[in-house]
């Protein structure tokens, strides 16, 4: 086939059985630590997985020999891809997340004056609440989204939207208790 090479390595020059190997002894705790500990969506922990095996195969080169026999050092170097691929999607979702919020529609009322009270002080306190529990909360009390929908626009699994909710709803009753 045009384009195709005839020799047996991977385009980092390394044998196929290198990053098989590789893949084998770390994908299971990539995936799971993606999952886990980073706590993103499946689809996003699948995506991301695959982004660290492609920087392992660009990078293999560059790794000492008895590196690349010992496992805890393997395992450690494929963590730190790992944290450094989940530290840029995060920063580029935070970069959606604003855009998100340059969309919501405005919601324009003429309450009473207490009730407008009530009104200021929630923002005041959603304004304390980190970016994500104050998208989460907004998202599933004023628009009605479900968690799911929530986790898959901000990358998170359902588990982790139910928990961010349930400590934004823990925070303003611990306000409205005052």
């Amino acid at each position: 086939m045009m384009g195709q090479s005839t020799d047996d390595t991977t385009p980092g020059g390394h044998a196929p059985d290198d990053l098989e190997r590789i893949y084998r002894e770390h994908g299971r705790y990539v995936l799971d630590l993606m999952r886990r500990h980073f706590g993103l969506a499946p689809h996003m922990a699948e995506d991301l997985t695959q982004d660290v095996f492609e920087v392992v195969l660009e990078k293999l080169d560059d790794v000492p020999e008895d590196q690349k026999a010992s496992a805890p050092a393997m395992r450690a170097w494929v963590f730190k891809i790992a944290w450094n691929l989940v530290a840029n999607y995060r920063k580029k979702l935070s970069y959606r997340r604003e855009e998100l919020s340059d969309c919501l529609p405005e919601v324009s009322l003429a309450p009473k004056a207490e009730v407008l009270a009530h009104a200021r002080e929630l923002v005041g306190r959603l304004d304390e609440m980190s970016a994500d529990k104050k998208h989460i909360f907004v998202g599933f009390e004023v628009y009605g989204m479900t968690a799911r929908e929530l986790g898959e626009r901000l990358g998170l699994a359902d588990g982790e939207v139910r928990k961010i909710l349930d400590e934004a709803r823990r925070s303003l009753r611990r306000h409205s208790a005052r």
